[in-house]
């Protein structure tokens, strides 16, 4: 478990370093803000600094931190653990942290690492300070010293550029063994980040020390040190580059940690001599390799981890186990929940509407969802019985302009109130466009003032009308929401769950489980259940379709007398217009009906194709209208209604002579209060 969390844990480390740069910045801001705010100060931070012959250094920071008036705990010091990105990066090793006051009583502090810092909490949650505090810092960090064929050198970022409070002075002093120091130079930088200001001292003070000193406040921090010395008095380092496959293995030398495998190729520097490498990964049996590695050369040691045969099975056989059990899952429930029973089987034409139903109920039998088209064929339905009429205006088109530029209005012809040939959500559609002392002539554009809040009351008496007709047990729209919020709550789970099954058993099929939460989310829309009244209703409706698109002129002429096309068209258009096949319906006409509806007026049409481009325009242009109050809030399918700081790029491997800056070479990061 220890390990899974590790994993976890450089997940979010991952994601954080995509917005490295970006954050730093920002942290810098709000820091600088926050000092403004609290009144922070850090008036000294000094520090002495041992070169030891490894390559390794002691440290030991002085800091003389400022509260002000506003209490805190104590402080927080945050030092990197790795530098650069890619091949380029090196894992740096700190230990022996331990944290004084000036007179060497000890505070207490807590230490937290992740894969790119190493952070110090120093103080109590239960105490608070405020004023001057001084915080003696002690580590050790191993294998910092730069090795250059003329010279070494330590390139070490004092303060780190990342503080809460500004720091005002620093001294630093670096001791180096023996008399190295003869003819050979230090410099420093001073500023913002990738500044190479120059506000402060270097000197050689004896053979073996330096003296820097920096000469003006820096905001945040910002204050890097460079001290070079002869060869030899530094053990000559070795490099190990270190790598698994796959990543974010452990890696131990001598068993010791050196850190974990973020990045592709990480460089180890480490002393002369025979080291026992050790990768350890979580789920994958170790791998070890013993290389003897000579001063000033580089070995490369590259670990490919096989999975044990229990995670072997656990990561890329288990999860199409769980693919295909959910998939048969979500089958099932299909098949035992939302599919309708067996019909006839037999589609038959049929020449008229079954069970003298309105073209708003075919509609919602024909495909079990009220759609916005479904209002419009309902309101031709009212046309043709003589409940009102629709007025075509046309404007004047202007050049800028583009597309049809009509406008489109209602005209009352009779009440329909009390109408006995229209059902309960005609009536109720009747009613949304001419309420109650309404003018007679209603423009279609004005119905998105007020028009939506009906649509809800007309889908539910629809869908009402198809319950109590016994075609469905339960309201269709309702069925289906429900499955749906559960498909929403099983698409939530089962994406959590594949990403972190997939970080915790390295594979990335557990993602097949949220495909499974997807797919159960779409047959949600398939969940609606006819009963067997209900399905051969639909039967029908299939047959009543067949006659609607297929039947030829010829068989038109034999059914109807000429006295009869104008009514026959008119009667069957809106249930062509629900079932899909109203141009095809009118293309039966052609050569048959020649005039036009008389309750679609205003126009200049002057044959039927061009009379069902108009009418198709009307409708879509109604679709709009309908829901433009609030849209979607009907909740009808289609446009509501149914249209259809650590870790930075501060290591560039390279002197800090030349081409160096403020936050350059190792060390680095900053800190603030709690």
């Amino acid at each position: 478990m220890k390990n899974q969390m590790k994993i976890l844990k450089l997940i979010v480390a991952l994601v954080v370093a995509v917005s490295l740069i970006a954050s730093i910045f920002v942290s810098w801001f709000i820091g600088v803000a926050h000092a403004e705010t609290t009144g922070d100060k850090i008036h000294q931070y000094n520090s002495d600094i041992v070169v030891n012959k490894d390559g390794s250094i002691n440290v030991v920071e002085k800091i003389l931190y400022d509260f002000g008036d506003v209490p805190g705990h104590g402080i927080i010091r945050d030092l990197p653990v790795t530098y650069g990105s890619g091949a380029d990066s090196v894992s740096v090793v700190f230990s022996d942290f331990s944290v004084t006051d000036e007179s060497g009583n000890p505070y207490n502090f807590t230490q937290e690492s992740d894969y790119y810092a190493t952070s110090l909490k120093v103080g109590d949650s239960d105490k608070t300070v405020i004023g001057q505090h001084w915080y003696y810092l002690k580590y050790r960090a191993h294998s910092v010293v730069g090795d250059f064929s003329d010279h070494d050198e330590l390139y070490w970022n004092v303060t780190g550029n990342y503080w809460d409070a500004n720091v005002e002075s620093s001294v630093v002093t670096v001791t180096v063994p023996g008399g190295g120091v003869r003819g050979k130079s230090a410099t420093c930088y001073s500023g913002e980040f990738g500044e190479a200001n120059h506000d402060c001292t270097a000197e050689v003070v004896s053979d073996n020390s330096y003296k820097f000193t920096l000469t003006k406040p820096v905001y945040g921090g910002g204050f890097t040190i460079v001290a070079g010395f002869e060869k030899g008095v530094i053990d000559e380092p070795a490099f190990l580059n270190v790598s698994s496959d796959p990543h974010y293995a452990d890696v131990y030398v001598d068993g010791i940690f050196f850190g974990n495998l973020v990045y592709d190729l990480v460089k180890l520097r480490i002393t002369p001599g025979e080291h026992e490498v050790l990768f350890k990964l979580s789920m994958y049996n170790n791998y070890s390799e013993k290389v003897n590695v000579v001063a000033g050369e580089t070995k490369t040691v590259r670990a490919v981890l096989e999975k044990n045969a229990f995670w072997e099975f656990m990561s890329d056989i288990f999860p199409w186990i769980l693919f295909g059990f959910g998939m048969l899952c979500v089958f099932l429930l299909w098949f035992f929940k939302g599919r309708d029973p067996k019909g006839r089987g037999v589609v038959m034409p049929l020449y008229e509407a079954p069970d003298k139903l309105s073209p708003g109920e075919v509609g919602v039998i024909y495909d079990e969802v009220a759609h916005l088209h479904d209002i419009s064929a309902s309101i031709v339905n009212m046309a043709v019985k003589g409940y009102l009429k629709i007025e075509k205006v046309e404007k004047d088109k202007k050049w800028y302009r583009f597309g049809d530029q009509s406008e489109y209005f209602f005209l009352l012809q009779k009440d329909a109130t009390d109408a006995k040939d229209l059902e309960d959500f005609e009536k109720k559609i009747f009613a949304g466009i001419f309420p109650k002392g309404c003018k007679s002539r209603v423009s279609m554009q004005s119905l998105g003032k007020r028009f939506y809040p009906v649509l809800p009351k007309v889908k539910e008496a629809l869908y009402k009308s198809m319950v109590d007709r016994k075609y469905f047990d339960t309201n269709p729209d309702d069925r289906r929401w429900n499955y749906r919020i559960v498909g929403f709550f099983i698409i939530v789970i089962t994406f959590i769950s594949g990403i972190a099954l997939s970080i915790l058993l390295d594979s990335g099929f557990y993602m097949l489980i949220f495909v499974v939460g997807v797919v159960f989310f779409v047959v949600a829309s398939y969940m609606p259940k006819k009963t067997i009244v209900g399905v051969e209703i639909y039967e029908k409706v299939l047959g009543f379709q067949m006659f609607l698109k297929a039947t030829e002129t010829d068989i038109l002429k034999k059914m109807f007398s000429p006295m009869e096309y104008k009514g026959v068209f008119e009667k069957y258009l809106p249930y062509a217009m629900v079932l899909g096949v109203e141009k095809e319906w009118a293309k039966q006409f052609e050569g048959l009906y020649k005039g036009m509806p008389d309750w679609y007026v205003g126009a200049n049409q002057t044959n039927m194709f061009i009379f069902m481009n108009d009418l198709n325009r009307w409708s879509s242009f109604g679709e709009r209208q309908f829901t433009a109050g609030a849209y979607g809030n009907s909740g009808w399918k289609s446009s509501g209604w149914g249209t259809g700081s650590s870790g930075s790029s501060a290591w560039n491997d390279g002197s800090g002579f030349s081409g160096g800056f403020s936050g350059g070479g190792f060390g680095g990061g900053g800190g603030g209060r709690w």
